[in-house]
């Protein structure tokens, strides 16, 4: 007995260290990640947690161009499947951090009111900076304003949660409430540059390394 009491004891120490570190480990796809491609202005935002869990996005996306002249903002988009480009123009006015922007659509006023995100912009009184508001369809909105004039608009409409791990260069995606949905995909990683390929069907998807990512809260 003499002889097991430290064993015993070295385990009560150990396991409960084991435990941790598999819980909170530093995975290769520890971070936020975006479709390169999309279809129909749609992608996936990825969020992998060093818990090993995961959270996926379907998104709109669009990636505008703007210009500020006087309290007026003009946009450009080109849709990239069909290659059409939209202009439009709008009345802005900005309130601490705040910015309200007024459209007009059929001849009448569309407000809609961005708030900049808490501890992710300097303070300032330009445009730049993010901003989540309340969609129409209920959803919490992202746009991203940049000092070289780009703006970044991105809309979850579907989000699925799971818990994720890594053998070799294969991630397992469980996905929360089933017991059957598994995915299997090969990894591969340079810089900000992520490729899943699906083990069965062989498909490729590529996705770039982004410093956001949005909490569906309704």
């Amino acid at each position: 007995m003499k002889l097991k009491l430290p064993i015993i004891f070295l385990l009560l120490v150990l396991i409960p260290q084991i435990s941790y570190s598999q819980k909170k480990h530093n995975s290769p796809l520890s971070g936020d990640w975006e479709s390169v491609v999309l279809s129909n202005s749609r992608g996936i935002m990825m969020k992998f947690n060093p818990d090993s869990t995961f959270t996926f996005q379907i998104v709109l996306a669009a990636d505008y161009s703007y210009k500020i002249i006087g309290n007026k903002m003009i946009t450009k988009y080109k849709n990239d499947n069909s290659g059409k480009v939209f202009i439009d123009t709008s009345k802005i006015e900005i309130k601490k951090d705040t910015l309200i922007s007024t459209f007009k659509r059929n001849g009448k006023d569309e407000v809609t009111t961005m708030i900049k995100i808490p501890g992710k912009n300097k303070p300032s009184k330009s445009i730049v900076g993010e901003y989540t508001w309340k969609y129409p369809n209920d959803h919490i909105a992202y746009s991203k304003f940049t000092k070289d004039g780009k703006w970044l608009f991105r809309l979850p409409i579907q989000t699925t949660n799971g818990k994720y791990h890594i053998i070799d260069s294969v991630v397992t995606f469980n996905y929360t409430g089933s017991d059957t949905l598994v995915d299997k995909k090969k990894f591969w990683i340079k810089k900000n540059i992520l490729i899943l390929t699906d083990v069965k069907s062989g498909r490729e998807d590529m996705y770039r390394k982004v410093d956001y990512f949005l909490d569906d809260k309704k």
